[in-house]
């Protein structure tokens, strides 16, 4: 999001910042997609019946391949951070309820017969899912709208025709 801040100037040609707000569209969606997905991912292992390594790479790059191509779908940069905030914070919460519903290895339950690595996933997911939620408070109030799409050229000039909402 830097990246494309940093080349988002009046004085840019409208074809250069249609391509950079592409990319960055891109790469946003690909990299945004991974919390969720992974936390999808534990979640998954946890409450199939069977999982080998294929069930795992198949559960994992599927689904980020759906999230990456929503999120890429959605063109709107405030709205696809949202929704990977949301995401992330259900489904990381997800992962230690998942692991004490599947094996009744809770997180007390953990840390009293020392299984610390046990309880450090699952208090890593749940910090993960707090510090989501609160970031998508900060992110809800505070987000503004990219407006590169909305430019357009004509003889030489360019004009507005609005703001990308949500």
């Amino acid at each position: 999001m830097i990246w494309l801040v940093a080349r988002d100037k009046a004085a840019t040609e409208i074809r250069k910042r249609r391509f950079n707000f592409w990319a960055t569209n891109f790469f946003l969606a690909a990299c945004l997609s991974m919390l969720p997905v992974t936390a999808f991912a534990f979640v998954m292992v946890k409450m199939l019946d069977h999982v080998d390594q294929a069930v795992i790479y198949k559960t994992y790059f599927y689904s980020w391949l759906a999230v990456a191509v929503y999120f890429m779908a959605l063109r709107n940069l405030p709205k696809m951070n949202r929704h990977a905030l949301v995401l992330s914070a259900v489904l990381c919460l997800g992962v230690p309820i998942a692991n004490g519903m599947s094996t009744g290895l809770w997180m007390w339950n953990t840390w009293q017969q020392g299984g610390l690595d046990i309880f450090f996933v699952d208090a890593l997911f749940l910090i993960l899912a707090g510090s989501c939620a609160y970031a998508y408070t900060k992110v809800n109030a505070e987000a503004k709208p990219f407006k590169i799409l909305s430019l357009q050229k004509e003889n030489g000039k360019l004009l507005r025709t609005g703001v990308l909402k949500d």
